[in-house]
C-alpha cells in the first residue's frame, strides 16, 4: 500500500469511533456490535489516582433485556474470562480494567474491547448442554446418598460464589468438593478454583471425576493446580455401581 492508501485507511478507521468528553474521562462508542445488534460503548474514567476502562455493566445487563437467563453456568464463564484476562468484575457485574497511574493506552482499550466481545459471545452462546456431565453425576449421587450431597455450596472464603463446586459431599471424615470435568473450559475454571483453594488453605477434600475423552493437556493442568485432589475417569454413561465406587474411598457406601 502507498502512503495515501494507508492514510485513507487510518482516517476511515478512526472515523468509526466516536469519542465524547465526560467529567471524569471519555465515552467511546465503537463500531463493534453486541449479538443483539446494539453498539458497544465503553468508558474511560479517572478513579482517584487510578484509571479504569469499563463497560459499566452493559455487557451482562443486556442479557436481561434480551430475555437471556443469567444462569450459574453463564456467570461462571463470564467470571472466568474476565479474571483470566486481568479484568475486575464488580458486584453489579461491571467489567473493568484498572491502570494504576497513567491513563490507559490505545492498546489497553483495544484489548478490553476484545475481552468484552468474547464475554458477550459466550454469554449468549454458552451451551447449557455442557452441564450434562456434572448434572448426571451429581443427580445420580443424590439418588444414592440423598442426605450426603449439597448443591450450591461455596467455600466460606468464596464470598461471591465464583469457584463453586458442582456439589459438596458430606462424608464421615468431612466435606469433599466435587468438580466434574468434561470440557477444556470446565478444566480451566476448575484449575482456577484449585489455585484459590490453595490460597485459602482449604481443608475440604477435592474429588475430580473427568471424562476419559478430556484432552491430556487439560488433565495435566488439573493435576498441576489440584495436587491433593483425587482424580477418577468416569464415563458419562456410568452406572450406579461406578458412582458408588467413585465415592467409596471417602467412606460413602
Amino acid at each position: 500500500m502507498n502512503e495515501s492508501e494507508i492514510e485513507a485507511l487510518r482516517s476511515e478507521w478512526c472515523a468509526e469511533f466516536m469519542v465524547d468528553d465526560t467529567v471524569n474521562g471519555l465515552i467511546i462508542r465503537t463500531p463493534f456490535l453486541f449479538p443483539d445488534g446494539d453498539s458497544m460503548t465503553i468508558a474511560v474514567e479517572r478513579r482517584g489516582e487510578r484509571w479504569a476502562i469499563t463497560d459499566k455493566g452493559a455487557t451482562v445487563s443486556r442479557l436481561f433485556f434480551d430475555q437471556v437467563d443469567l444462569t450459574t453456568g453463564r456467570q461462571r464463564w463470564i467470571t472466568d474470562i474476565a479474571l483470566r484476562n486481568g479484568l475486575e468484575l464488580s458486584d453489579t457485574l461491571a467489567i473493568s480494567l484498572i491502570t494504576e497511574s497513567a491513563p490507559p493506552s490505545a492498546l489497553d482499550i483495544a484489548d478490553f474491547i476484545r475481552v468484552v466481545s468474547h464475554v458477550s459471545a459466550v454469554a449468549y452462546n454458552v451451551r447449557e448442554a455442557g452441564q450434562q456431565y456434572p448434572n448426571k453425576i451429581v443427580s445420580t449421587l443424590e439418588e444414592l446418598f440423598p442426605e450426603r450431597v449439597q448443591r450450591r455450596w461455596s467455600h466460606p472464603a468464596d464470598t461471591k460464589g465464583l469457584y463453586t463446586p458442582d456439589a459438596r459431599l458430606l462424608t464421615p471424615t468431612g466435606g469433599v468438593m466435587l468438580f466434574a470435568v468434561s470440557s477444556s473450559d470446565k478444566a480451566s475454571r476448575t484449575a482456577l478454583a484449585g489455585t484459590k483453594l490453595d490460597e485459602w488453605h482449604a481443608e475440604e477434600g477435592v474429588l475430580v471425576p473427568y471424562d476419559p475423552k478430556l484432552h491430556r493437556k487439560d488433565q495435566d493442568r488439573l493435576r498441576e493446580n489440584l495436587p491433593a485432589a483425587v482424580f477418577r475417569e468416569v464415563e458419562l454413561e456410568a452406572n450406579e455401581d461406578d458412582l458408588r465406587e467413585l465415592v467409596a474411598e471417602f467412606g460413602l457406601h
